[in-house]
Parts: C-alpha cells; structure tokens; sequence
C-alpha cells in the first residue's frame, strides 16, 4: 500500500518538488526577510490575556469576565473575525479593541499569526526557490490561505489533495481559487476509491468490512500473527489509521506482540499543579492535602503516608482543616486505640511539616503582583520540598513544560498576581504522547503522520470514503 509522500518520493525523485507543510516552511522564509516569528500557544494565550486585561475598562461588553477560560475563547473567535465582515455592535466593537490590542502587541514582539503569515508571504513568493509545489491532506482553506495560492499559481505550478468527500464548505472555498482544474472520484463506494485521476494509487490491496472496532483490530491482530510466522519482522509492518486513539484500548487488550506505545507525559505534574492551585484558592480540606502527599512528591515515605491517609479517613477527617492539629478521639464515633496515641504525635509532626512550608510560599506572595517574585518564590518551594527534583525523574517531560511556561510567564507578564499564574499554567499546561521505541515491534501512525517507510505489510484500519484525497490542480 502506498501513500502520497511515498508516491512524490517515487515519481519526483531528483526533480524540483518539494512536499510542505505551509505555515512551517513559510515561517521560515518569513524570519529571514522580516525577522517575524509564528507565536506559539502558551505566548498567544498570554498576549490575548494582556490585551483583554489592557483594554476591558474601555469595554461596554465582556468588561466583567472572570473566568479566564474566556481567553481561549477570544483565541477561538479571532479567526472567524479575521476571515468574516461582521456587522457594528457593541460585542463587535469590544472584539475589535482586544484584537487591535493584541495585534499591536504581537507586533510590538516581533509576533505574527498564520493570518499574518500569508499576508507577508505574498510579497516572498520569489523566495520559494522550487518551481512545483504540493499541498498534502487539505481539509479546509480560509482566505488568507486563498489569496496566498491565487498568487502563488501565478508563478509555481501548484497541486492540492484534498479531501472533498462530503465536505461542501471545502468545495466552495476551492472554487474561490481561479481556473480550477480537478478530478474527484466517481462514487463513494470505498471498493472504487482507490481509482484517484485514473491511476491505481493502492496496489495489492485486499478491502476487509468489519462489524466493529473490536472485530478490525482482531482481524489485524490474526493477521500479523500470520505474517510473523510467515517470516516478517515485527518492525516490517505497519497499522495506519485516520485515528488511532478510537483503537488504542483495543490495541492493548489484543495485541499480544511488541507494538509502538505512546505514554502520556505531564499527567503527574498536571495534578500536582491543580492540587497546589487548589490550596492556594483556600481548600485547606484534609483530603486535597491527602491528595497532594499521595502523588508522592514530598520528602514522606510511603509508610507514614499510609498512616495519614488511613487516620483521616478512620476518623471521618476528609473536610476538617489540614491545619488543624489531630487529637485524641476527633470524631467520638469510635474508640481511640493504644495504637492511636502512640503514632498521633509522629501524624502531627508530618503533617506540620507539610503545612509550614505552604504557609511560608502563601505569606511570601499574598498581595503580590510582581511576576518575578511569585515565579521565584514559588520554585523555592518546590525546590526546598524536593517537588522539583521528584518531578523531573519522575515527569520529565511535564517538568520542562512547566519550566518553559513559567519562563514565558515571567518573560511576558510583570505584573499578575498568583491565581492568575495558576490559571494560565493550567490553560496551558498539555499531557502529551511519548513514544516508547524497541528494536523490533509493530510500527502504529495515524495517517497525517505518515511519510515514508520500508514495510513489507501495512494495514490501514477505519478506512473511510473520508480517507482518501481528490486532486486539484492549478
């Protein structure tokens, strides 16, 4: 089975094409002549958060917004302004001061967005040095991205594959591009999808209908048992999907070979930042502390944190104040054992040990709106407490990411005081997907992801009439 990178790769080798990716090769380009650079998520959201926060007293709408979840949703709504005439009301003319706010900050930091991107880009179109261009896997155009390909097939013969299955707004938005030249399959039928501009894309191909996603990736797990005994390595086949999270629960209970895992990074750091902005907002409960000691990251063995946890929760604890000092009998619903008195003292001494240091960060910042000083108190805690430490050995992929978004933090924002901090963190903050790599397993991509590869076998699970791409040529 071959794909469209493997298809450019055969059929252009040593001629002048270049697959890309738009907004990563003309970014570049973009750098060199403007010295402009894409904004990346964490700095949009806190450019956007500076411009709302700049301009809402001027505001006769969104003036009073207090959950800052408000800010993703101006990140949202700003393309639909950017590509759309909208009519004069108090809602546009609000949208209008944040966003020409936030556009002067972007500039004034040597920021541009992808709208942005190809506004600039139509004046370097002599800088893309190849004369064929390939635009893979289109799924939607805005109108930055139109004008861009109007000016570009003016100079470079351009092609798109686009999946226009089904997707009407795609077919008008191509139509927006002058002297369209397209061929599209003949019918929806998967078994004839294959057939793309008549050239036979999909060689040896054998088409499978399974009732459910259970019974495919059963289906593909026989099969890869067949092909290992048939003499192929694990690592010569490869399972491709348009999702491959739908499958990844099925994936574990049935694939009983090696096969490419993703873990998730930053789940621990994750927790322990909403547990810790939890407490900052006032929950002193005895069980958001519990919660806390059991993601294991302070200096406590796992003993004493067993007798913590077991004594507030023997005692009906849970909503009374860490703080407070654990006594004889707190409950009087059941008997206070020997057992009891003798580890009480031990439970009060770890528990102040947690506390004090906590009351120390919070006495350090409370009216504090230097970014700094909360930025460095904050990582002192950490440090001291060897959360730090702990983190990165145990989640370094999430420790680097709270690190970076603490430098971007302390590098846009200088003054915010630390609810504000948390709220971004947690805005912002991502799990992500780690690949776990042997020497010899089942490769697993999704679609998108794919480029080129040595399989002898590969198995294309969920496929769809949405699957497959239509050309356009201009």
């Amino acid at each position: 089975m071959e794909f469209l990178s493997s298809i450019y790769k055969k059929n252009f080798i040593n001629k002048d094409v270049i697959v890309i990716t738009p907004v990563s090769y003309l970014s570049k380009l973009v750098k060199n002549k403007y010295n402009k650079n894409i904004i990346d998520n964490t700095s949009n959201y806190i450019f956007m958060l500076k411009s709302y926060t700049k301009v809402k007293d001027k505001l006769t709408k969104y003036m009073d917004i207090k959950d800052l979840s408000f800010i993703n949703d101006l990140i949202s709504t700003y393309s639909f302004y950017k590509e759309n005439k909208l009519n004069d009301n108090d809602k546009i003319r609000a949208l209008k001061l944040i966003y020409d706010e936030y556009e002067k900050l972007l500039n004034d930091n040597n920021f541009i967005t992808k709208y942005q991107l190809y506004e600039l880009s139509l004046n370097i179109i002599d800088d893309i040095k190849y004369q064929n261009i390939y635009f893979d896997n289109i799924t939607k155009l805005n109108m930055y991205e139109i004008n861009f390909i109007n000016k570009l097939k003016a100079y470079k013969n351009v092609y798109l594959y686009a999946n226009t299955i089904n997707n009407l707004s795609l077919i008008k938005d191509l139509n927006k591009i002058t002297d369209t030249k397209y061929t599209v399959t003949t019918n929806n039928d998967v078994n004839h999808l294959f057939d793309i501009n008549i050239e036979n894309l999909f060689s040896n191909t054998k088409i499978v209908s399974c009732n459910d996603l259970y019974e495919e990736v059963k289906y593909v797990s026989n099969e890869i048992r067949k092909d290992i005994n048939n003499g192929l390595n694990f690592k010569d086949i490869l399972v491709i999907s348009s999702d491959t999270n739908r499958y990844e629960n099925y994936f574990k209970l049935l694939f009983n070979f090696p096969y490419r895992e993703k873990n998730k990074t930053g789940a621990l750091t994750k927790n322990f930042l909403n547990i810790f902005s939890k407490i900052i907002k006032g929950d002193f409960s005895s069980s958001t502390f519990i919660s806390l000691i059991k993601l294991g990251l302070l200096n406590i063995d796992d003993k004493s944190i067993n007798e913590l946890d077991n004594y507030v929760y023997m005692w009906s604890l849970e909503d009374t104040p860490f703080y407070q000092e654990f006594k004889f009998n707190p409950s009087g619903k059941r008997d206070f054992l020997e057992y009891d008195y003798k580890k009480l003292n031990k439970l009060n001494d770890i528990k102040f040990s947690i506390i004090n240091p906590i009351r120390y960060f919070i006495s350090n910042i409370v009216g504090v709106d230097n970014t700094s000083e909360i930025l460095k108190n904050f990582f002192i805690y950490m440090d001291e407490e060897g959360i730090a430490s702990k983190l990165y050995l145990k989640d370094n992929d999430g420790y680097n990411n709270l690190i970076d978004l603490l430098e971007k933090i302390n590098d846009c924002i200088k003054e915010c005081d630390i609810n504000t901090i948390f709220e971004i963190i947690y805005n912002n903050f991502k799990i992500c997907e780690k690949e776990v790599k042997l020497i010899d397993e089942v490769n697993i991509l999704n679609l998108k992801d794919y480029r080129s590869g040595d399989y002898k076998k590969v198995y294309f699970i969920g496929v769809t009439e949405k699957s497959i791409f239509t050309k356009y040529k201009y």
